[in-house]
């Protein structure tokens, strides 16, 4: 190599051999140091021979090509080009320089894709069921990653709820209809009973009169028989009015009881519901829940305080109804005692003056005839009346049956939210790193996948401290890893705000695990990004230049 060099030094011009930085530097060391031993104490100073010359520069040549031969072989080594225009080289850092360790990770933390256990109360954590990535796979904002296996059972959910909703507005069309048919039937056929019992009493008085005139002697035995039939009478309506009344209590005092105990568990539950609420709250102020299952928690307090105020509307209105039939029962009572004491004693009356004229009890009986005319109208003007009621639409009932449509539908709502929390979808556009669940199995502590940016990685530097407050934004940094094959460059791009204990182990034995650090994240210049896109998580050293 040496000859070669000499042969392009005998052809090259004069000028432009002493311009060569490689001549120059070969003169200036090995062709002084060798003039210097060969003519060391010769005395002729100020002179060299021609041939020492010549000796000299060619040792030079052969020291300077061996030297040139161990640069460019360095060079293919170490990956480094020196001979590159200046706009391929690495970034030259200043003399000062912060290190540190840090970690390779994508522009945003990964993010690990998970479900909440168990959809609903009572029901054991979720399986995975279908898992549409692997390692590697681009995903993008919304995709389904996964089916859980609650996902058929949650579908089946729905479509019952949607059955409710049609029972609870089939119901509510029946109570804008009116009331039972039954019950507008029964009282019809009061009505009828009063209005043929009016015609039967009115013969029988008329018969009365006129066996009264017929028969003037012998009535008193007749009166004597209708007076014990009048008592018989009143004490078995009597009697039977009781039974009534005694038989709408019970039935009053066991529908509120049966209505109290709905309000009892009614409360209960919303009690359940807003502890669960205020627990979901806390979590979802410190983002340890989503906003769905938060509003899950608020919505199923609401629909305890709304099922609350309908059972407290329906005890009221049982307690309403159920005092107006007594007291209606009590009235008819009240109406049947005196009517019949009433009889009773005119009949008694009417033997007495049997017994004195007879044509004072046929006025009497005429009397009589009239009263019962009289009072068999009323009656069925009374029923006539509760016909008209039974035949309107209340609107208590209406808001009753109008809100138990609506609660269905929010029922509805509720199964889809919970559907739609069975399909797992990417919340970002990026890459899926890591798989932790597989199909048929239980969700597992890390969830069911990883999911990072990789298309802009970053590294996070672990910086003492004490030398935090010479990092700023913009400035260049070098990394260097073994598990890289050449050095990366980046910038500044976030400082921490908070100071915290190292988390990037260091191989050093004698290094201080408990030192203080504050994390900055450096943005990879776009090339480098590239080349450490499979690299999360890998340790690097840091250096900063300041």
């Amino acid at each position: 190599m040496g000859e070669g060099f000499k042969e392009n030094l005998d052809e090259m011009p004069e000028n432009q051999l002493q311009q060569s930085p490689i001549y120059r530097e070969s003169i200036q060391s090995d062709a002084g140091k060798t003039l210097g031993i060969l003519f060391k104490g010769t005395k002729h100073k100020g002179f060299i021979p021609t041939w020492a010359i010549a000796l000299v520069v060619l040792g030079a040549i052969a020291t300077g090509g061996f030297s040139l031969y161990i640069l460019i072989d360095s060079q293919s080594t170490l990956g480094v080009n020196f001979f590159s225009t200046p706009e391929t080289l690495p970034p030259l850092l200043s003399e000062k320089a912060i290190s540190g360790l840090g970690r390779i990770e994508p522009k945003e933390e990964t993010i690990k894709l998970s479900a909440r256990g168990g959809q609903g109360l009572g029901q054991p954590s979720d399986k995975l069921q279908e898992l549409f990535v692997e390692v590697g796979d681009r995903v993008r904002e919304g995709q389904v990653i996964a089916i859980l296996d609650s996902r058929d059972r949650l579908l089946q959910a729905l479509e019952v709820a949607k059955q409710q909703v049609k029972i609870a507005q089939a119901n509510l069309d029946k109570v804008r209809a009116g009331t039972r048919t039954g019950d507008i039937d029964a009282q019809k056929a009061e009505i009828a009973r009063l209005k043929a019992q009016i015609p039967r009493e009115l013969e029988g008085q008329q018969a009365a009169i006129a066996r009264l005139e017929a028969q003037q002697r012998g009535e008193t035995l007749t009166q004597e028989a209708a007076i014990a039939r009048l008592e018989a009478q009143l004490s078995g309506d009597i009697a039977a009015q009781e039974a009534t009344i005694q038989r709408l209590a019970a039935e009053l005092e066991g529908n509120i009881q049966a209505q109290q105990a709905t309000i009892d568990r009614l409360y209960a539950e919303l009690d359940n519901a807003q502890t669960e609420y205020w627990r979901h709250e806390q979590l979802y102020r410190e983002g340890a829940i989503s906003q769905s299952l938060f509003d899950t928690k608020r919505l199923a307090v609401q629909t305890g305080q709304e099922r609350l105020k309908e059972a407290d509307a329906v005890l009221q209105e049982m307690l309403i109804t159920g005092r107006e039939k007594i007291n209606e029962a009590q009235v008819i009572l009240t109406r049947i005692m005196q009517t019949g004491n009433k009889q009773i004693a005119e009949a008694k009356a009417n033997l007495e003056r049997i017994n004195t004229t007879s044509n004072a009890e046929i006025t009497q009986a005429q009397t009589n005839f009239k009263r019962i005319l009289e009072t068999g109208n009323e009656q069925v003007n009374q029923a006539s009346s509760i016909l008209n009621s039974l035949m309107e639409v209340r609107p208590v009932d209406v808001t009753v049956a109008q809100s138990e449509v609506d609660r269905a539908i929010a029922a509805v709502s509720q199964a889809q939210v919970d559907l739609d929390q069975a399909y797992i979808r990417s919340p970002i556009n990026g890459r899926v790193l890591d798989i932790f669940t597989r199909p048929g199995e239980l969700i597992s502590n890390d969830g069911i996948v990883e999911i990072g940016q990789t298309d802009r990685m970053y590294v996070v530097a672990e910086i003492y401290e004490t030398d935090i407050s010479q990092v700023r934004l913009g400035q260049r940094a070098l990394i260097t890893s073994d598990a890289i094959a050449s050095e990366l460059a980046g910038t500044v791009d976030q400082i921490g705000w908070k100071i915290g204990k190292r988390d990037i182990l260091d191989t050093d034995p004698t290094a201080d695990v408990d030192v203080r650090v504050v994390e900055v994240k450096i943005r990879l210049d776009p090339e480098d990004s590239e080349k450490v896109s499979r690299l999360t998580n890998s340790q690097v050293e840091v250096k900063i230049d300041i």
